[in-house]
């Protein structure tokens, strides 16, 4: 008679190595599998494999009966078809430790337990999250896209920019991903959640003596970015409105100079 293990955990972020502790020294083989135990037995196939492996009057070992699964009918497909092959099961820990070679009422009882705790943690988890998201906190992980760089993503967008051009100018500055580009997806659903743009209200002018000089609030790019007060536009340091466009000098002197319309001010769009 030879013993083979079988280890579940549901994640990968969680740990086996009490599993193996409990079962390397006395299994000849032992089975890993990083798997939810609702799923049916047709979707895990380290324990198909495991199933297949043994042969009559070996054992199968678990450290506790909800590792062969935490939905009692698909355990009670599992544990049927070893009992039939003449495999017996053998449980390390819990209301359902000993070695089992036929169906029982406390092994039907463990694992009906087993499935009532997977509810039940569904259900507080659920909870709390609601309970949070009253409060104003929502569960999960930060936003990789911040406030600082919304800000930067619509400015560019709004120069005509497409998405795929304004992700590699975007820069994580926190976090484990610091100093990385965001997604294309986070990118794209932080523009889809943007507002309608900034309109002036009062009829306000944008003129050089409105332009706020500061830091750039593009990012990447070079020279440092001017931001017109009235039509909310991150705008060049050379730049300046005539009172219609946003235009930038270019070669020339005096009545020779070429000028660039970069893009009409929305304070005279009207």
């Amino acid at each position: 008679m030879a013993l083979v293990g079988l280890v579940r955990v549901s994640t990968d972020r969680q740990n086996t190595q009490r599993q193996h502790d409990a079962l390397d020294t006395i299994c000849i083989k032992v089975f890993e599998e990083k798997i939810s135990g609702k799923l049916s037995t047709e979707e895990r196939p380290v324990l198909m494999a495991a199933v297949e492996y043994v042969r009559e009057g070996d054992m199968l070992c678990v450290q506790e009966v909800d590792r062969l699964g935490r939905n009692l009918l698909e355990g009670l497909i599992v544990l049927n078809d070893l009992f039939e092959r003449g495999i017996a099961a053998k449980v390390l820990e819990g209301i359902a430790a000993g070695e089992h070679k036929e169906r029982s009422l406390i092994l039907d009882l463990a694992l009906a337990l087993a499935e009532d705790r997977r509810r039940d943690i569904v259900k507080k988890t659920k909870d709390g999250l609601e309970a949070a998201r009253k409060r104003g906190r929502v569960g999960g992980r930060k936003p990789v896209m911040t406030e600082t760089l919304t800000v930067q993503a619509a400015a560019l967008r709004d120069r005509g920019f497409t998405i795929r051009q304004i992700q590699p100018h975007l820069r994580i500055a926190e976090g484990a991903n610091k100093g990385k580009n965001p997604s294309v997806s986070a990118t794209y659903s932080c523009h889809t959640g943007l507002g309608p743009a900034v309109t002036p209200v009062g009829g306000a002018t944008c003129c050089p003596a409105r332009l706020s000089y500061g830091p750039s609030t593009v990012g990447v790019v070079k020279p440092p970015r001017v931001q017109c007060r009235s039509c909310c536009r991150a705008i060049g340091s050379r730049s300046r409105c005539d009172g219609a466009s946003i235009i930038r000098p270019g070669k020339g002197k005096g009545p020779r100079q070429t000028v660039r319309v970069l893009f009409p001010c929305r304070a005279h769009a009207h």
